[in-house]
């Protein structure tokens, strides 16, 4: 018995300076702050860090920058929504889990000890588990997260209101940029979304859309800027986000763009709302970030005459004092 016991604490010692030697020839090599997946991402979800990370040129642990970019994209549809964004990043985790482990059979053989070992070390390395893999409830949390409803249907479910904000977000734009002197407003501009509406299902009321727009003024910029990136045919990224296909591995070099044109929509069209409170902080700003101009949206004169006289008319309500 004391042979074994001395077997299994050798044993042991020689797992933990392993370990620690991977630990150690990764240490430069990684980008990540101990804890900060924790602490920014899962706990309380701060776009600003995991922008900062994702725009990092450094790489990092296993699956971690995959599963941020999940997180961000979940954010950036329903940004209230805590536990959708935890559901994303938790069957992102998986994803990866299952990717690297499904060839092993034919890898290893029957050898699913020595399998586990080299995984473990050489593919995903201890940092996943130190700072994600347990983070994110292990595999129960991992299970739940694949057992509920799909994760698109609850997307879309909670962005029921995003058409009618960006259908705002492109009035908004195209009046900022043909120097009208007569600027757009959040109160005005709800109401034209209903007004003017060329879509098939007729918009809620004005004050309805400003309702939406106070669940999703923190990520609206993020949002209206994946409308414009397209990843295909009649598909953009937002399309790709709210079906719940965006992936990093598939969209890393859209990056860069989104963010730049996110930041240009906060800048030129959110940065020129009269409204102090339109939005409850400045978007999210990656280090050296540099906005990237969003073409202008296009509509026909009539149109574009109802906005301008739509922005011309004074707030309802108001008269002059007698």
């Amino acid at each position: 018995m004391k042979k074994v016991d001395r077997e299994a604490s050798d044993l042991e010692a020689h797992w933990t300076k392993i370990v620690e030697q991977h630990r150690a020839a990764n240490r430069e090599k990684f980008s990540y702050v101990p804890g900060s997946f924790k602490r920014d991402a899962w706990e309380t979800f701060n776009p600003d860090k995991v922008l900062a990370a994702l725009l990092e040129d450094k790489t990092s642990y296993f699956a971690h920058k995959d599963v941020l970019f999940a997180g961000l994209c979940a954010w950036a549809v329903c940004p209230r929504e805590r536990r959708i964004i935890q559901q994303a990043m938790q069957m992102t985790v998986g994803r990866r889990l299952h990717a690297i482990e499904k060839d092993l059979p034919q890898e290893f053989g029957d050898t699913w000890m020595l399998a586990d070992l080299l995984i473990r070390i050489r593919k995903i390395g201890p940092e996943f588990y130190d700072e994600m893999y347990f983070t994110v409830g292990g595999l129960s949390g991992l299970l739940a997260a694949s057992r509920k409803s799909l994760l698109s249907k609850r997307l879309k479910a909670k962005a029921i209101g995003l058409p009618h904000l960006l259908s705002m977000m492109r009035i908004f734009h195209h009046q900022i940029a043909t120097g009208d002197k007569e600027y757009p407003s959040l109160n005005k501009g709800s109401d034209l979304v209903h007004e003017i509406s060329c879509e098939e299902i007729e918009p809620p009321s004005g004050r309805v859309i400003k309702e939406f727009w106070a669940k999703h003024k923190a990520s609206i910029a993020y949002s209206y800027a994946a409308s414009t990136i397209f990843t295909g045919e009649q598909r953009t990224l937002l399309d790709e986000m709210l079906d719940e296909s965006a992936s990093l591995r598939k969209h890393a070099s859209l990056l860069p763009e989104w963010a730049g044109k996110a930041q240009y929509a906060a800048d030129a069209i959110l940065g020129k709302l009269p409204e102090s409170r339109v939005l409850r902080k400045p978007a999210p700003r990656g280090p050296g970030l540099i906005p990237i101009e969003i073409p202008a949206p296009h509509f026909d004169q009539a149109t574009a005459d109802a906005i301008r006289s739509g922005f011309a008319r004074k707030p309802r309500g108001k008269s002059k004092a007698k």
